[in-house]
């Protein structure tokens, strides 16, 4: 796998509502995801592209993963993001979390 694919790659995939009932869940599942990663291996991107509702526990989720990722030298990914997503973000001052991808 080249490092294009390699970033291509779901680490995560949100279904239609992301919120504080979710984020344990989603918290523990991208710790795993973390450790599974080899020493240099891209974390992968999130698809948050089906959320439909999403709540302030799911942003500090994300918050939490980009400032872990930035601690190991990557950079957060969230392909596709949806307009609930988008909205949240917006709230917040946080859409540049999306990057050019979203």
């Amino acid at each position: 796998m080249d490092a294009a694919d390699a970033t291509r790659t779901t680490a995560w995939t949100a279904e239609e509502e992301f919120t504080i009932a979710q984020a344990e869940t989603c918290r523990q599942a991208l710790l795993e995801r973390l450790s599974a990663c080899q020493e240099g291996e891209p974390f992968g991107t999130l698809d948050l592209g089906a959320v439909k509702r999403i709540d302030t526990a799911a942003v500090q989720v994300i918050l939490a993963l980009r400032r872990t990722l930035a601690n190991g030298g990557q950079a957060l990914r969230v392909h596709p993001a949806s307009a609930a997503v988008h909205d949240a973000l917006g709230l917040y001052g946080l859409v540049g979390l999306l990057g050019e991808a979203a």
